[in-house]
């Protein structure tokens, strides 16, 4: 295997994420950015808020993906 296993998690969530995105459902993820890279947890936070009717429930004990502009879109 060559693959980092950031991009094989990657390939492992996308499928649903993109069906997510596409239904405008939800999705729950546990812990989602353990063992990935840190721009692989910011695409799939950035996918999901870009996406109208969407909702990301995840734990996370990672600070830096908290972004009040992201956290700001929960109340409005």
């Amino acid at each position: 295997m060559e693959e980092s296993n950031s991009t094989r998690k990657l390939f492992q969530i996308l499928i649903r994420l993109l069906d997510v995105v596409k239904n405008r459902s939800d999705i729950m993820l546990d812990k989602f950015d353990v063992g990935s890279h840190a721009r692989l947890a910011d695409f799939i936070l950035d996918l999901i808020h870009a996406s109208e009717g969407c909702l990301l429930m995840s734990s996370s004990h990672n600070t830096n993906l908290i972004d009040i502009k992201r956290l700001n879109r929960l109340y409005q």
